[in-house]
C-alpha cells in the first residue's frame, strides 16, 4: 500500500518544497512537483483486508480533516479506542477546516477524551465501550 491517505481516492499534489515544519512537505489539492495516489483510510481496511486498528497515530500536514472524514467507518468502530493527531493550524486553514472541527469530528465517532499532549499533539480516547 503506497499511498496517502484522504477523504477520497484519486491522486494529490505533493509538495516537498513546502515551508512545513522541519521541511517533510505538504499535500495540495493543485500545483505541487509530483503526484501520489491516495486513498480513504475506509477504502485501505475494507480493500485491503487490513484488521481494524486499535489505535491510530497520523502527522499529515494539513490533510488530518480529510483522514477523519475519509475514516468514519474505522473511526466509529468500536476497535478503533485511540488516536492521536499530530494537528497543523495553518494548513487546515487553507482547506477551510480547523483545530476545532477536528475534535468535532473525533467526538461524533465516538472519542470522548480529549487531550493535548503537546501545543499540537491531540490525543482521543473512547472512554468506553461501544457496540
Amino acid at each position: 500500500m503506497d499511498c496517502a491517505i484522504s477523504n477520497s481516492d484519486g491522486t494529490i499534489a505533493f509538495d516537498s518544497r513546502s515551508d512545513t515544519p522541519r521541511g517533510m512537505g505538504e499535500a495540495r489539492h493543485t500545483g505541487g512537483e509530483m503526484n501520489t495516489p491516495v486513498r480513504t483510510l475506509d477504502g485501505v481496511i475494507a480493500d485491503d483486508n487490513v484488521p481494524s486498528p486499535t489505535v491510530i497515530m497520523s502527522d499529515i500536514v494539513g490533510e488530518e480533516i480529510n483522514l477523519l472524514r475519509g475514516g468514519s467507518r474505522t473511526l466509529s468502530s468500536p476497535t478503533t479506542r485511540v488516536t492521536y493527531i499530530v494537528i497543523h493550524d495553518q494548513p487546515l486553514e487553507r482547506l477551510g477546516s480547523s483545530k476545532q472541527e477536528v475534535e468535532e469530528l473525533l467526538r461524533t465517532y465516538g472519542f470522548d477524551e480529549l487531550e493535548y499532549l503537546r501545543e499540537n499533539l491531540l490525543k482521543a480516547k473512547k472512554s468506553r465501550q461501544t457496540g
